[in-house]
């Protein structure tokens, strides 16, 4: 039992260490924009046509549908909200769509 929680210690020091180091952070990153129903994305040079009938989320609501995706993945554990919270760091939500 307690070799396991100086496994869980020594992940989330790894990853708070890791995850925290801002030197490989691209200034130029671009979450991408809608425009004529398409998602268009320079970083990545993607381009996404969408369906008309799609709802496209707003960034709220991509924050509120990833707050509480963590939320029901960690439940009360504490250690875990801690890792989920760390891997934020190299997390980015470019776009939310939801079928109709």
């Amino acid at each position: 039992m307690r070799t396991k929680f100086y496994l869980i210690g020594l992940l989330i020091l790894t990853v708070l260490t890791v995850g925290c180091n801002s030197n490989g952070k691209p200034k130029d990153f671009d979450y991408g924009h809608i425009e004529n129903s398409r998602y268009l994305n320079s970083f990545f040079g993607l381009v996404l046509a969408l369906p008309s009938e799609w709802v496209i989320q707003s960034k709220e609501q991509i924050e509120n549908i990833a707050k509480l995706g963590k939320n029901l993945a960690a439940g009360d554990n504490i250690n875990l909200k801690a890792v989920i919270s760390a891997s934020e760091v190299n997390t980015a939500n470019l776009l939310v769509v939801f079928g109709l």
